[in-house]
């Protein structure tokens, strides 16, 4: 008979109870449990602000010469309206010494409020062909918008304490009820345009109740904020006087107006209209 005896070592102790442990590990991976919770915030979005800009533009009066000739003034685009694509402003055909007439303008600002500026741009004096009896003057360098007279003004109370409330009839302004009384003069389109195209101008506080002089645009306050609905409107009278000659036949003026806005908020105001046209942030 055989003697088997079980010796049990150290060794084989501790082997032992290193595999029942590891067996003890493996069976709490499969049974135990930790707290956990979720909270969400679902459909998460943010929306820019948008702002626009509309200019209307409508022919306010003519001449007495102009109703009853075949000479003609519209706002080529037919409802008078530009927002968005550029349009066909004023066309003006067959103009003779003694012709007036006023077109009325109303910048309009919806959503959030911006600054406004005009500026002008490729302005062009054509010379045509050269006539019979322009060809006597022993000029043809294009000679019209030397020769036809232009007043900006604005509609609203004397003081310029309404300038936003525009109205096409042109109420309470002299010379668009009736153009063929005169404006005293005024600068030839040549002098306007140019000092709109160096310059510029921008829509200001009409504090003086006037239009500003140096070519920087609308009253002489600060910048005008135009917000959502606001307006400022004016109208422009343009006039060949009568006693202009044979230098302008056949001769034409042609010129792009722009409007800009931009943003009022997190924008310190323009020093000038360049600061508005630019695109930029205005300095400080």
């Amino acid at each position: 008979m055989t003697d088997e005896r079980y010796q049990l070592t150290r060794r084989k102790a501790l082997a032992g109870l290193a595999t029942v442990g590891a067996a003890g590990a493996g069976a709490g991976l499969g049974t135990s449990a930790l707290f956990s919770d979720t909270e969400s915030f679902n459909n998460n979005s943010i929306q820019a602000g948008t702002t626009n800009l509309i200019v209307q533009a409508k022919v306010a009066a003519l001449s007495q010469g102009l109703e009853s000739s075949d000479g003609d003034v519209i706002i080529e685009d037919a409802d008078g309206e530009v927002d968005g694509d550029a349009g066909v402003g004023i066309v003006a055909t067959d103009i003779k010494p003694g012709d007036s007439f006023v077109v009325g303008f109303n910048v309009i600002v919806e959503d959030n409020p911006m600054y406004v500026a005009a500026r002008a741009a490729n302005v062009s004096n054509d010379p045509g062909d050269t006539t019979e009896p322009e060809e006597s003057e022993g000029q043809d360098n294009g000679e019209l918008g030397a020769n036809i007279n232009t007043v900006l003004g604005y509609d609203g109370a004397a003081d310029g304490s309404d300038a936003n409330n525009y109205t096409w009839d042109q109420s309470g302004a002299v010379a668009p009820n009736n153009p063929e009384a005169g404006t005293g003069g005024g600068p030839t389109l040549d002098s306007f345009l140019g000092s709109l195209e160096n310059d510029g101008f921008l829509y200001q506080d009409p504090d003086s109740g006037e239009p500003s002089t140096n070519g920087q645009g609308h009253g002489n306050g600060s910048p005008t904020e135009l917000g959502n609905g606001d307006n400022v409107t004016h109208w422009q009278y343009f006039e060949v006087p009568i006693g202009v000659g044979n230098e302008i036949q056949d001769d034409s003026i042609s010129w792009n107006v722009t409007w800009y806005g931009e943003q009022v908020r997190n924008n310190p105001e323009p020093d000038g209209p360049s600061d508005v046209v630019d695109g930029s942030v205005n300095s400080t």
